[in-house]
């Protein structure tokens, strides 16, 4: 019996617009205009790529904290 390849791959640099409004809780306009304005959107021949790790340490920087520190 032969075992399951796994496969390991790194994540990429870049991901479509299509895949990044799966991965990150926004809406593609407001996608758009958050990647634009951090620097993140790259525009090639005619697809819209995200840079996937601008975009996530952006959010993480973003993260609410109540009076609490909840």
């Amino acid at each position: 019996m032969s075992t399951l390849k796994r496969f390991h791959f790194e994540k990429p640099e870049f991901i479509r617009m299509c895949d990044a409004v799966k991965v990150f809780p926004f809406g593609e306009e407001k996608l758009k205009e958050i990647a634009r304005e951090i620097g993140a959107l790259r525009k090639y021949s005619n697809c819209v790529y995200i840079n996937y790790d601008m975009m996530k340490e952006f959010l993480d920087s973003c993260l609410y904290v109540d009076e609490d520190g909840r």
